[in-house]
């Protein structure tokens, strides 16, 4: 097997553990999170449009591009919704937007944003896996 070939099948797996690591480094070291019961109205509301936004500044023709680390490939979504729900460690956020993906499939991601000063940044964005995350946080809690 050329060595070219190796890198790059051994590429999607590097980001997918890199991803991972941050995701449970983050959930595991910070305080427990809460959900958006304890986030003040203003904040889920400027949450919400925030991540909308960058949404939006990165979807041309109805298309939000998104790198699938599992496979390697750019995959085309279609926004559905934004989750209501927002998760909070800190002056870190957890939300969620499904999509819709070339297939007519559910398509799950996640975001982890941040409070930088008086403005907030999507620092993550990962295919997100609901069983995986209802474990970590039931292990968290």
């Amino acid at each position: 097997m050329p060595l070219s070939t190796l890198r790059i099948s051994s590429l999607p797996k590097f980001f997918l553990l890199v991803q991972a690591s941050i995701v449970i480094i983050f959930f595991i070291l910070t305080t427990s999170p809460s959900q958006s019961a304890s986030v003040e109205l203003n904040t889920q509301v400027e949450l919400q449009i925030g991540l909308k936004r960058y949404i939006e500044a990165r979807t041309v023709d109805n298309k939000y591009e998104h790198f699938n680390v599992e496979s390697g490939k750019i995959e085309q979504l279609v926004l559905k919704n934004l989750h209501p729900v927002i998760f909070v460690t800190g002056s870190k956020y957890l939300m969620c937007a499904d999509f819709v993906d070339s297939s007519g499939g559910d398509f799950l991601l996640d975001y982890i944003i941040s409070l930088t000063g008086n403005d907030f940044q999507v620092e993550q964005e990962i295919r997100g896996k609901r069983s995986f995350l209802t474990k970590l946080f039931d292990r968290i809690n």
